[in-house]
């Protein structure tokens, strides 16, 4: 932006309507506007700021301040800027509110505050003074405080951009080169990658809980122990090797179940010999019905044999009947290896009953173990039933202690907050006192040196009235007659060196003024951004603050708040703090009964 033309009426030191043509000067090069104090060098930036955003170029005067004290009651004051920006001129106007002598009657009226914008093309004028200095920064792309920062800074104020904030800084600077856009990228970038962590972080938390949760024989060896290390440190950076473990641990498990079966197997095979002998069992029964009719037989051939030993030891003379006998002899004969067999049969049935007996022992003892093994089966089915979701159980107690030890942090950090913002408030309310104490004085210095700055132009001009003569030209205005010259008071009188001292005290004393105004602006600030973040963490940590804050809400956000909610806030925060230590004691007490579950399921 370059000024090309400034008209000021009525406006602060210049009581009548001065134009000052900056095209003049040229398109190149510094342009130095000297004169001595008082003499309106700061109102030309004042006139110029003004014309574009309604206020000085300081933070000292004040539009009300505006109105030239000198000017005439008809003069109307106001600030004609025609200026041009990117090959384009533009023209401002604008008037301040000001006390004039009303058109009709006697006294004074208010006159409002006037604005108008006047585009190079054909778009209407701005009219309105709010809508003209927003179309002003919208045209420059500089806010008020950017634009007396960096393009028009004003008297003492240029160590403010100096001591400006980071922050503040780079806002400035983005405004100027127009890199809002790679912030917002940055920002998304830096958003995206927080989410990712945190799905990362998430899963990385999720692995470790369920590798917290494995069990092992403690004959594991040199793995189990490398697994116990890593289990102390959290699997930190270590979740593919605890993998790589929980693989091996699982390995070994399936050939212990193989194991396992084919004990089971040798059990079934034990079970097939039972019932072989079972069998031998009904073998046995058939041989000792043959044995008892064998010995039927046998019982009915031996008086048989009896009387045929009889007759052959009557007849042995007898060779027919010798004949006969020795037939029926081969008949006995074959009938007695017949009992001969039947004796043999005899004898294995004993060894058979004898082994059955044994098979019987075996048997019962077989069932009665198989019986008691079922019993147990039974029994540890029903209670593996019973702590099928112990693992669940373990996870929600783990779940519920990270959250409640997460509040409990939080509740922490929101105490301590508190604390910060009441000392805060208080340096605030002692710094707001130093910056009023520090106006007033500024204010006093301010009229006193205006009073004995009018005592000196006073003085100046009856000492330059006293050295007029008729007929000889007034070195002011050329004038030969002189008819009503200043008379030099005797009373008071200000020399410049005196002028100059107040000056310097009053600079010094506006200087302290502005420094405490910044600082307690800086210490509100703080104070308000801290009471802010304590209302947002109260109202997300705690459900009864949010319905509270709503019925006694300020709707400005400030401090007083702070007064009215403290106490109740307190007493929330200190309920709620006993509430999570008791949460985190029924958590730890759930947790170890779901880790004892866990290890007997």
């Amino acid at each position: 932006m370059r000024p090309e033309k400034l008209t000021i009426s009525a406006f602060g030191p210049y009581a009548d309507k001065t134009e000052i043509d900056f095209s003049k000067l040229g398109e190149g090069g510094l342009y130095l506007i000297t004169g001595d104090t008082g003499a309106g060098k700061t109102t030309i930036f004042d006139a110029i700021t003004f014309a574009l955003y309604g206020r000085a170029s300081g933070e000292v005067r004040e539009s009300a301040m505006f109105r030239s004290k000198y000017a005439k009651d008809c003069a109307e004051t106001f600030v004609e800027l025609v200026f041009s920006y990117q090959g384009k001129t533009y023209q401002v106007r604008r008037s301040p509110e000001y006390m004039a002598p009303k058109k009709r009657g006697t006294g004074l009226t208010l006159r409002k505050a006037e604005a108008q914008l006047i585009y190079p093309d054909e778009r209407q004028p701005v009219t309105k003074a709010k809508d003209v200095t927003a179309a002003v920064e919208l045209l420059l792309g500089l806010s008020y405080d950017q634009f007396t920062q960096i393009a028009m800074i004003a008297q003492g104020d240029f160590q403010k951009l100096l001591l400006a904030g980071t922050v503040q800084r780079g806002e400035i600077f983005r405004q100027i080169f127009h890199t809002g856009l790679y912030q917002q990228i940055q920002m998304r970038l830096r958003d995206a990658a927080i989410s990712r962590y945190k799905d990362y972080d998430e899963m990385r938390r999720s692995i470790a809980q369920y590798l917290d949760g494995v069990r092992f024989q403690t004959d594991a060896g040199t793995e189990a122990e490398e697994f116990l290390r890593l289990r102390k440190s959290k699997f930190e950076g270590k979740l593919e090797r605890s993998l790589e473990l929980l693989k091996l641990f699982i390995d070994r498990g399936e050939r212990r179940e193989n194991e396992l079966r084919k004990q089971e197997e040798e059990v079934d095979r034990e079970i097939l010999t039972m019932e072989k002998m079972l069998n031998l069992s009904a073998q046995k029964r058939g041989l000792e019905q043959k044995r008892k009719l064998a010995r039927e037989q046998l019982e009915k051939l031996l008086p048989e044999l009896k009387k045929a030993s009889e007759e052959a030891e009557k007849y042995k003379d007898a060779d027919q009947r010798c004949e006969k006998l020795g037939l029926l002899i081969r008949e006995k004969q074959e009938k007695l290896k017949k009992y001969q067999e039947l004796e043999q049969l005899q004898k294995e049935r004993i060894e058979i009953e004898r082994q059955l007996e044994n098979c019987k022992v075996q048997q019962k003892k077989i069932i009665r173990q198989e019986e008691q093994q079922q019993k147990e089966m039974e029994q540890l089915k029903t209670e593996r039933e019973q702590l099928g979701n112990s693992e669940l159980d373990l996870q929600k107690a783990l779940t519920e202690k990270e959250k409640q030890t997460r509040r409990k942090k939080e509740l922490n950090g929101l105490i301590a907050e508190i604390r910060r913002f009441q000392g805060l408030y208080d340096k605030t309310k002692e710094q707001q006192k130093k910056y009023q104490s520090a106006c007033r004085d500024a204010q006093q210095q301010r009229e006193y040196y205006q009073q004995i700055f009018h005592i000196f132009l006073d003085a100046q001009a009856g000492l330059l009235a006293r050295e007029l003569k008729d007929e000889v030209p007034c070195p002011v205005c050329g004038s030969l007659s002189h008819p009503n010259p200043r008379m030099l008071s005797r009373e008071q009188t200000v020399d410049q060196k005196t002028l100059d001292n107040e000056k310097r005290k009053l600079d010094k004393m506006e200087k302290d003024s502005v420094d405490q105004s910044l600082k307690a602006g800086s210490l509100k600030e703080q104070s308000n951004a801290s009471w802010r973040q304590i209302v947002a963490s109260a109202e997300e940590l705690l459900e009864e603050f949010q319905e509270f804050h709503k019925k006694n809400k300020s709707g400005n956000g400030q401090t007083e708040d702070f007064m009215t909610v403290w106490k109740q806030l307190t007493s929330m925060v200190k309920r709620a703090q006993e509430q999570c230590e008791d949460l985190l004691a029924e958590s730890e007490k759930e947790i170890r009964k779901a880790q004892e579950n866990t290890k007997r399921k």
